[in-house]
């Protein structure tokens, strides 16, 4: 039996739909209509959206359908810039992934129509890189319809077929540094695991095979330590996962999790999330047998 069911995503605006009781904001059901409203295109889990369009789509005011939002965000299942209205679901394409190449042609026009921004050449590299697996005819398709309206044509500087030539022969000269083919020092600079560094660094060179897997790393890392550092700042006390050793994060791949990289961090194999939500019933229960 199929594991996939078919949805028409006009069920939202059909009268009789929307005449029954509305769900107080919860994350379930925006999950389900980050995946399924009417302003999704035929790119996995990349549209243009603003939360007020969407908290009316829901019947929601727009700050609790944030709250909700953020709640999804903290667990790596969604991310979107509000200013520019981007809404990005990084893992819809591996529950939805293209038939074959034909289809990620047909995802051209979709692309051109969404907004420029640096959220919009993230997903780029994430939809590249899960692209490349299937082929390189799907990874082509991807790089000849979506490669424009990006900054400099192509994400982060990804080269077209005409600059590798160019610079397979400048490689020599411009190697980065430790003589890889990509610059590792980059990601591990900008990680805020210092551990383990030259272990970390031998399972990049494992792992991280192509520009679009590089990049991704890249902008995980350091996402991750901004984030960390970000979090030291406000000299908040909240309860947060202790940040991997560089090469745990390195031999888990931890920027295949979310390209927020900390986000998804892990402590004993919980995310942080999962420790969030084991120590608040902690302290629920704590405050249960502390009553008379």
């Amino acid at each position: 039996m199929s594991r996939y069911r078919k949805i028409d995503v006009r069920m939202w605006n059909d009268a009789k739909f929307r005449s029954l009781s509305a769900p107080q904001p919860n994350a379930r059901d925006l999950w389900v209509y980050l995946l399924t409203n009417p302003y999704t295109t035929s790119i996995p889990g990349l549209y243009h959206a603003f939360p007020e369009t969407l908290a009316r789509g829901l019947e929601w005011l727009p700050k609790p359908l944030g709250e909700r939002f953020a709640e999804l965000s903290r667990n790596g299942m969604a991310k979107a810039d509000w200013t520019s209205g981007l809404v990005f679901i990084p893992r819809a394409i591996r529950y939805d992934p293209p038939a074959n190449p034909n289809v990620v042609k047909g995802w051209a026009s979709a692309w051109d129509e969404l907004p420029e921004c640096a959220l919009k050449t993230e997903a780029y590299s994430f939809l590249l890189n899960e692209l490349e697996p299937l082929g390189e005819r799907f990874a082509e398709a991807f790089r000849n319809g979506c490669g424009n309206g990006l900054p400099n044509g192509l994400p982060n500087g990804m080269p077209n077929q005409e600059q590798e030539q160019e610079q397979e022969q400048e490689q020599d000269k411009d190697a980065p540094r430790g003589g890889d083919r990509f610059d590792f020092e980059a990601i591990y600079e900008a990680s805020p695991g210092k551990k383990a560094k030259a272990k970390g660094i031998e399972a990049l060179r494992k792992h991280v095979t192509t520009q679009a897997t590089y990049d991704l790393a890249l902008a995980a890392a350091k996402r991750y330590g901004d984030e960390e550092r970000a979090f030291e700042a406000s000299g908040s006390k909240e309860f947060r996962a202790a940040v991997p050793n560089f090469s745990t994060w390195c031999n888990q791949r931890r920027w295949e999790d979310t390209a927020e990289g900390g986000l998804f961090a892990t402590t004993n194999g919980k995310s942080a999330a999962q420790l969030l939500a084991e120590e608040s019933k902690r302290q629920r229960l704590a405050e249960f047998d502390g009553q008379p």
